[in-house]
């Protein structure tokens, strides 16, 4: 990036009058627009028609002729014109004050447009908003010191299998069919700018009906509050023009949800429990890279599971491994599309410290989402997945409140 720099530098600042100047760390000046700068990452466009990613840590100084309000990590919130002071230091000027600042403790800055103008009002207007990413909320730090996020939903999933039943008589079937509504709010707290916690509590809704043909037919259904779950992430690294940002998380799952242990007589309620049945730790570490306008994103993770002995028999579910890839697509201010394709594995589960052979999974998912904001504080996410492997679908729309 220097060496290109170099070379474009020297036309740029004759073609140019008005423009801002990037001053480098190496001695490297480039003239241009600043097009953003977000979270230690400055996208500076030039005269011809290329955009440069510069990392905070690789500037000196920044001179602009139009007035950016300048909005730190600790909240603070200053507008001025960016310049050199008297000992070549970044700065803002406010009139005749001068404020030093420093780029890696600088948040954003947004160009500050004069009111003259309808179109003016509505663009100030426009600037407030940030294309939403709630697809990420669940892999990557989001909120700064002091933010609080809610998110709550709910999701609705469907499965059903179909057997004919020729010798029963015409159009005779046997079936099973399941139906779950899954609700749930999930806050999470910034306690700095690279680590946040969150917590889980959900409930669920299920009505299964067993029809082994139209004159034995079966169905129940159960409500009950699931699995409550909690967890810590942190942040690694932070993105830059060289990597992504990484993040580590670590959840715990707590089985807190409806299971219970059924005859075989009645095993075909089984679904209505809505509990794992067992703690579990889950580490996990994603990336993500965001390259206006579109987000990459993905992940690995392992849920460690631990024996239970509810209903009076030892068991362990088998170990999990998972990985995920996804991208997003800002459309404009206020609206992007995601997905995300999502692979599992779980190893066979022990039954009174014996390996049941057979019982291992593999899984493998495609997840759609739109989200949209409602306000610069509430984003709203429709969803649509499919498991790949089986029938069935879950569709579901969560929303996120900034606080």
């Amino acid at each position: 990036m220097s060496r290109v720099a170099g070379v474009f530098a020297p036309f740029i600042l004759v073609t140019v009058a008005h423009a801002d100047i990037l001053r480098l760390n190496n001695g490297d000046n480039i003239t241009g627009d600043i097009v953003s700068f977000k979270d230690g990452v400055c996208v500076f466009s030039t005269p011809y028609g290329s955009s440069l990613r510069v990392s905070a840590d690789q500037i000196k100084t920044i001179s602009t002729d139009e007035q950016y309000a300048v909005t730190f990590g600790n909240g603070d919130r200053i507008t001025g014109y960016l310049k050199s002071d008297s000992n070549n230091r970044a700065s803002i000027v406010r009139k005749k004050s001068v404020y030093p600042i420093a780029f890696a403790d600088v948040k954003s800055f947004d160009i500050v447009r004069k009111d003259n103008s309808q179109l003016a009002n509505i663009e100030k207007k426009q600037e407030e908003y940030s294309a939403p990413v709630s697809y990420l909320s669940d892999y990557t730090v989001l909120l700064n010191h002091g933010e609080t996020d809610v998110d709550f939903g709910f999701k609705y999933r469907t499965w059903k299998s179909t057997t004919s039943l020729p010798q029963q008589g015409p159009y005779q079937v046997s079936s099973y069919a399941i139906k779950k509504l899954y609700f749930y709010v999930s806050p999470k707290f910034g306690i700095t700018d690279d680590l946040s916690v969150w917590l889980n509590v959900p409930w669920t809704y299920t009505k299964i009906e067993d029809v082994s043909s139209n004159a034995w037919t079966r169905d129940a259904s159960q409500g009950h509050i699931g699995d409550i779950s909690a967890g810590i992430q942190y942040r690694l690294l932070k993105e830059n023009s060289d990597h992504p940002s990484v993040t580590a998380s670590l959840a715990v799952n707590t089985p807190t949800g409806r299971k219970k242990y059924i005859s075989d007589l009645d095993s075909w309620k089984q679904p209505l429990n809505n509990s794992e049945g067992y703690w579990s730790l889950t580490p996990s570490l994603t990336f993500v890279r965001i390259t206006d306008p579109v987000t990459f994103f993905g992940g690995i993770s392992y849920e460690k599971t631990f024996e239970t002995d509810k209903g009076g028999e030892r068991i362990k579910a088998g170990d999990t491994a998972s990985a995920f890839v996804g991208t997003g697509f800002s459309l404009n201010n206020v609206s992007s599309l995601g997905s995300r394709f999502t692979y599992s594995w779980s190893d066979n589960m022990k039954y009174e410290g014996r390996t049941m052979k057979g019982t291992s999974q593999e899984s493998e998912s495609l997840a759609f989402y739109f989200s949209y904001l409602l306000s610069p504080q509430l984003s709203i996410t429709p969803e649509v997945a499919f498991p790949l492997e089986t029938t069935g679908s879950t569709v579901g729309v969560s929303m996120t409140r900034n606080f």
